[in-house]
C-alpha cells in the first residue's frame, strides 16, 4: 500500500506538469558570445539573466559571462590571465563557476557576488574544483579534489564554510550538480571511468544524509538538477544501454520514469527543470552522446524545440542542447548557426507573433526625433496621445513607459547619450519581451 502511496504521488506531480495549455511555440534570440567561435549557456535564472562559456576571439580560451537581454559581460578569473566557467546562478544575482590557472593549470572552485570574487578553494582545503550550482540562500554545490586527484561533491555556504560531502561510499569521486531552495542536494557518484550512480543529499539534524537514487549497479544515473517542489531529473541507464531522460522517483521498486527519446533517436538526457516541472535537455543518436537535438518535455510529451520556433529564421542549423529552463518558461542552450558557430541560444514563449516596431518612434511616423520626446510627455501628463506601440516609447528599455524614456531619448539626440536598444532605426521584435504592447506600428508591416 506504501508503494502504491509513493507511485500515485508521483504521478499526480507527472499530471500536474504544465498546468497551462500544452507546447508553447517559442521566438529565438541569438544571445551574443564574447568574440569567439564557441559559445554555450548553462542556466537561467526567473528574471532572465543567463550564464554561461563562450571563447574569446581568435582563441580558445573561455570566459564565464552572463547576458542580461541585451549585452553579454565577460567574467574575470582569479587571476587578470585566468580563463572562467560559469555553470550556475540564483535569484539574487549571484553566479558560480570555475576559475582556470593557465599557467600552472589548476582549477578553483569561485563564487561572483556582485563585484566580489570569492574563491572557495581555502575553505574547502581543496587542490581544484568547480561550482556548480548556488541557490537563493547561497549555497554552493559542485565538486573538488581534497588530497587525491578524484574530485568529489562539496557544499558551502559563507556562514559554515565548505565540506566534501555528498559521495557514496565505496566511490572515489563524486559531483552536486544542483540544489534548490529547500537545500535538497542532487549529484552522481562514480568511479573514474565507469558508469556513475545517482544520488541525493538530504540536510538533517546530524548534518547531511547521502542517499542513492534510480536503478541499482550495474545500472547507471546521473542527477543533474532538481526542482524546488523536489522533483529530480537526469540520465539513466541499464548496464551496455544507452542512456535516456528520467526523473527519479523515491520509490525503491520504481525508482525511474523513463522519458524517452525524440523520434529516430536511442538516447536522451534531461539537464533542467522548473517549478512546474517543465523538463529540458539533449536527445540523439549516439550511444554514449546524447547531444543531437534539444528537446522539451511539456505535459507529459517530448517534443523537439526545433519545431516549436514561430519565426522562420534561416540563421540556424540546428538546436543542440537545452540546457536550462526558467518559471518562464523561458529556455537556453546551444546549437549550431549556418555560419558555422556553436552559438548559444534563448527561447521566449509567445502566444501570439511578436510584433515589429522601432524603438524611439514612439509616434510611429517613420522618424526618430523631438516629436517622440514631445509624444511621450503628452500621453503622461496631458492626455491628449494614444500610444499605438508601448514597446516603441519604452525607449529606456526598462519595461515601463515613465518620464525617463522621454529623458533618454533626448539624451540620445542631443547630448550624444546612449541610443535606445534593439530594434532601433529598423523594424524589428524586442530581443526581450517585458509585457509591453504593441498594439498596431504603421511603418512597420
Amino acid at each position: 500500500m506504501k508503494r502504491m502511496h509513493v507511485i500515485l504521488a508521483v504521478l499526480a506531480v507527472v499530471l500536474a506538469w504544465s498546468g497551462l495549455d500544452a507546447q508553447p511555440t517559442y521566438h529565438i534570440v541569438r544571445i551574443p558570445g564574447l568574440g569567439g567561435l564557441d559559445t554555450r549557456p548553462r542556466a537561467i535564472n526567473d528574471q532572465g539573466i543567463v550564464v554561461g562559456s563562450a571563447t574569446l576571439a581568435g582563441e580558445r580560451e573561455t570566459r564565464g559571462f552572463f547576458f542580461d537581454g541585451s549585452t553579454t559581460t565577460p567574467l574575470s578569473g582569479l587571476t587578470p590571465a585566468a580563463a572562467s566557467v560559469a555553470n550556475g546562478l540564483n535569484e539574487n544575482g549571484d553566479i558560480v563557476g570555475q576559475s582556470i590557472d593557465l599557467v600552472s593549470l589548476t582549477t578553483a572552485p569561485v563564487l561572483w557576488r556582485g563585484d566580489e570574487l570569492i574563491d572557495l578553494t581555502a575553505d574547502l582545503r581543496s587542490d581544484g574544483g568547480t561550482a556548480l550550482d548556488i541557490n537563493d540562500a547561497g549555497v554552493v554545490v559542485g565538486m573538488a579534489a581534497v588530497g587525491t586527484p578524484f574530485a568529489k561533491g562539496f557544499i558551502w555556504d559563507v556562514e559554515s564554510g565548505g565540506q566534501i560531502i555528498g559521495t557514496l561510499e565505496g566511490r572515489n569521486g563524486g559531483a552536486n550538480r544542483s540544489i534548490n531552495n529547500a537545500g535538497v542536494v542532487v549529484g552522481d557518484s562514480f568511479y573514474f571511468g565507469d558508469p556513475g550512480q545517482a544520488h541525493r543529499v538530504i540536510p538533517c539534524e546530524e548534518g547531511y544524509e547521502t542517499r542513492a537514487i534510480g536503478a541499482p549497479p550495474p545500472a547507471s544515473g546521473v542527477a543533474w538538477s532538481i526542482n524546488n517542489d523536489g522533483l529530480i531529473v537526469g540520465m539513466a541507464a541499464p548496464r551496455f544501454a544507452p542512456s535516456t531522460a528520467v526523473i527519479f522517483t523515491p520509490d525503491a521498486e520504481e525508482p525511474l520514469i523513463n522519458l524517452g527519446t525524440l523520434r529516430d533517436a536511442i538516447s536522451s538526457a534531461a539537464f533542467g527543470v522548473n517549478d512546474a516541472g517543465d523538463i529540458v535537455g539533449s536527445s540523439g543518436d549516439h550511444p554514449e552522446w546524447v547531444s543531437g537535438h534539444a528537446f522539451a518535455v511539456f505535459d507529459r510529451t517530448m517534443y523537439d524545440l526545433n519545431d516549436l520556433i514561430d519565426d522562420a529564421d534561416d540563421e540556424w542549423a540546428v538546436l543542440i542542447e537545452a540546457t536550462d529552463i526558467n518559471n518562464r518558461r523561458e529556455i537556453v542552450g546551444w546549437g549550431e548557426t549556418r555560419d558555422g558557430q556553436t552559438s548559444a541560444f534563448l527561447l521566449l514563449p509567445v502566444s501570439n507573433p511578436p510584433s515589429p516596431f522601432t524603438r524611439g518612434d514612439a509616434n510611429a511616423d517613420g522618424f526618430t526625433d523631438i516629436s517622440d520626446a514631445i509624444f511621450i510627455l503628452s500621453f503622461l501628463f496631458l492626455g491628449t496621445e494614444e500610444v499605438p506601440c508601448e514597446q516603441a516609447a519604452n525607449t529606456n528599455d526598462e519595461g515601463v513607459v515613465e518620464i525617463s524614456d522621454a529623458v533618454f531619448l533626448l539624451n540620445y539626440l542631443f547630448l550624444g547619450g546612449k541610443a535606445p536598444n534593439e530594434p532601433f532605426q529598423s523594424c524589428g521584435v524586442d530581443p526581450m519581451p517585458d509585457g509591453l504592447t504593441c498594439k498596431s506600428f504603421a511603418e512597420c508591416p
